[in-house]
């Protein structure tokens, strides 16, 4: 899974840097082979043409003076259609190559030797009667036969070779086109598989945190259970109460029954004291049953202000016998935040708890507790638990949230490590700093919901 994290923006450059290449590389490719393509058949084309203008050419010298007077009537016509045939080859070439001198130049050359048998043949084909006394003789007429057809081959021959030239330079970028598309598929394929293996492993990571998820909420409830047993004698001291206030109301109102006496206005008044002791005791019991329920991690709108007052009565115990008032500073305005109420609520606990046991070796006057909000950079809710305790060493520091590390002669070291873990579960952090005079301050911040929603 960790190759994959690297192997992925690596393959994912790779295919940009690719796709810079290929995409300008293949459509020059592309427009190559049409140019080069329509050049092959503009070559093509005027190798014909040239041919067709050295069997004219030929046919021409292949003539006989005698031939005239065997001739048809229809031959006559046959003649002028070849003639105006090559006038048309010949034309067709020069007007398609104006940018090619060489052929320019053979073609010229060609035109001329052409009208010289034109002119023999002219002569040749006059009626005996009528003949000049200079009339072609078979040298002259093979001489002119043998310029013309090997002017013809010789420009055939240089646009061959061009034609050999173009027709590689054609098979060259048909290869080049070829490897693109073959490059092309095989890095196609290798993203698949590598986005396949990268899904796979996402669908891991993702079961895998789930289970870290649903261990770390185990973890806490574990210190939840530690943390209530800790608690037991303070709990049953603060149950205790409001049973026996309910149990003296209740013992009243019996003893007055029995009388067949009293007023039934006091009778009512004790027994909705009973029934307001009966609401206290459940809402303990309600606090602490929400405190140490088992429970998969539910994430929720939370205000740190309420949840603050929210957990100070499952602490009231202990502050009646630490005979310590909380101070609470909190900010007004205070942004919500996405986290898990009870887990939270188990730092919250913790961190009080520790000042609490702090401060128990100091004389009572020197007490003081105070709980802070307040609103931080970068959309964020700080909370801040402020005590004048003994305070903590550097050395003390360094380790503070490690597990089993603590100070207590009965403590397990778990409290602080479990709260780390909550907070870092949740994208904030935590930490301790020595107080302003004496004591400790322990500072921790979430993100706020506008941030989370944001990222």
């Amino acid at each position: 899974m960790k190759r994959l994290h690297w192997i992925s923006p690596l393959l994912a450059w790779g295919v940009v840097v690719l796709a810079a290449v290929f995409i300008p590389w293949g459509t020059h490719l592309i427009l190559s082979v049409g140019r080069t393509e329509d050049e092959l058949g503009l070559k093509v084309g005027w190798i014909r043409k040239i041919e067709e203008i050295e069997r004219y050419a030929w046919r021409l010298g292949c003539s006989r003076l005698d031939a005239v007077e065997a001739a048809k009537p229809g031959d006559v016509e046959t003649e002028s259609n070849l003639h105006e045939r090559y006038q048309q080859q010949l034309e067709a070439v020069r007007t398609s190559a104006t940018s090619d001198t060489i052929v320019q130049e053979g073609l010229s050359k060609l035109a001329l030797l052409v009208a010289r048998m034109e002119d023999l043949h002219a002569r040749g084909n006059e009626p005996r009667t009528e003949r000049s006394e200079i009339a072609p003789s078979p040298a002259e007429w093979l001489s002119a036969t043998n310029a013309a057809t090997t002017e013809a081959q010789v420009l055939e021959a240089k646009l061959r070779k061009d034609l050999k030239r173009i027709s590689q330079a054609l098979s060259s970028d048909w290869l080049q086109i070829n490897l693109m598309a073959i490059l092309s598929c095989a890095l196609a394929v290798t993203l698949a598989l590598v986005l396949f293996a990268y899904d796979r492993s996402l669908k891991d990571r993702k079961q895998a945190e789930e289970e870290e998820r649903l261990l770390r909420a185990e973890l806490a409830h574990v210190g939840r259970l530690s943390v209530v047993g800790e608690m037991g004698t303070n709990l049953a001291h603060e149950l205790n109460q409001p049973l026996s206030a309910i149990h003296s109301y209740l013992a009243g109102c019996v003893r007055r029954l029995q009388q067949e006496g009293g007023d039934h206005a006091d009778l009512i008044q004790a027994m909705h004291a009973a029934a307001e002791e009966a609401r206290r005791a459940s809402s303990i019991i309600q606090r602490m049953r929400e405190f140490v329920r088992r429970s998969k991690p539910l994430t929720s709108t939370v205000d740190l202000n309420e949840l603050v007052r929210e957990m100070l009565p499952l602490l009231s115990g202990e502050l009646k016998e630490q005979r310590v008032q909380p101070e609470l500073r909190l900010a007004k305005a205070l942004e919500p935040v996405l986290a898990d109420r009870v887990q939270i609520g188990q730092v919250l606990v913790n961190l009080i708890r520790n000042s609490l046991e702090a401060m128990s070796h100091i004389p009572t006057s020197e007490r003081k507790l105070i709980i802070r909000t307040s609103m931080a950079a970068d959309h964020a809710v700080e909370v801040a638990v402020e005590d004048t305790g003994g305070g903590l060493s550097p050395d003390v520091l360094q380790n503070l949230f490690q597990p089993f590390h603590t100070t207590k002669p009965k403590g397990m070291g778990m409290g602080l490590a479990i709260s780390r873990t909550i907070i870092d579960a949740h994208g904030g952090w935590i930490r301790a700093d020595p107080g302003p005079g004496r004591g400790a301050i322990f500072h921790f911040q979430i993100p706020c919901l506008q941030r989370v929603a944001s990222s």
